[in-house]
């Protein structure tokens, strides 16, 4: 998806990068539960349905606060790929609460 904005780039900046998560066995609920976050981590990295929403939550930024700095920009789109991430995973639990 094409932005609107010919000078729009999005500033890099690594996610967090967290220990691994520990192996319980015998858990199968656990089990089940880690490969839908990483389905959804894959889905959304190779959709570029992440690059698309934080790069349009930044064009936002821009025209409401044209002179940020770069700390608050990069600052808002980190906050962007959280509330992504977050949104889509409570939406999930709800419906699997809601489907059974």
């Amino acid at each position: 998806m094409k932005s609107d904005s010919p000078t729009l780039s999005l500033l890099p900046f690594q996610p967090v990068l967290s220990p691994a998560l520990p192996l319980v066995l015998g858990n199968v609920d656990y089990r089940h539960f880690e490969a839908q976050l990483r389905r959804l981590d894959q889905l959304l990295r190779m959709s570029g349905v992440e690059t698309s929403y934080v790069g349009q939550s930044v064009a936002r930024y821009d025209q409401e606060f044209p002179a940020a700095k770069t700390h608050a920009r990069q600052r808002d789109q980190q906050h962007s790929y959280r509330a992504l991430r977050c949104n889509l995973l409570y939406e999930g639990c709800w419906a699997r609460i809601i489907v059974g």
